[in-house]
């Protein structure tokens, strides 16, 4: 059983701004960022992450949390974490905050992660699931 799970990392969408004038009888609409496909990881590469980041997650043993945390991670070209941040981000006085953190502070530790030099995603949203561990 994995402790965690690989989402499908979508790419950035751009918005794109209304060009109008000062006319008020001419609107205009932002044309539709384009729609990108979900970007799939391989098996390999979330095994391969697991295997970096999964050993340095220490979660907190009290209180217990038994959810599954998603954790948002952004990715430089080199591997090098960018942003961690936890989707959605638990209030302070969650019992599972400790566990989130502890989560977010994992992936800081493993970083730069060995990730392939020519992938197609730079982000992806990890899920840790304490109850895995058992």
């Amino acid at each position: 059983m994995h402790a965690f799970k690989l989402i499908p990392a979508a790419a950035l969408l751009c918005a794109l701004a209304a060009c109008g004038s000062d006319d008020d009888a001419a609107e205009t609409e932002a044309p539709a960022a384009p729609k990108t496909p979900a970007v799939v990881i391989s098996k390999a590469d979330a095994d391969a992450l697991r295997a970096e980041i999964y050993p340095l997650w220490n979660p907190p043993a009290e209180p217990p949390c038994h959810a599954q945390l998603k954790i948002r991670i952004d990715l430089a070209e080199d591997g090098s974490v960018v942003r961690a941040d936890a989707k959605p981000e638990l209030a302070f006085d969650d019992p599972c905050r400790g566990a989130q953190d502890a989560a977010i502070r994992a992936i800081w530790a493993a970083s730069p992660l060995d990730v392939p030099r020519h992938r197609e995603w730079n982000s992806l949203t990890l899920i840790f699931d304490r109850d895995a561990l058992m």
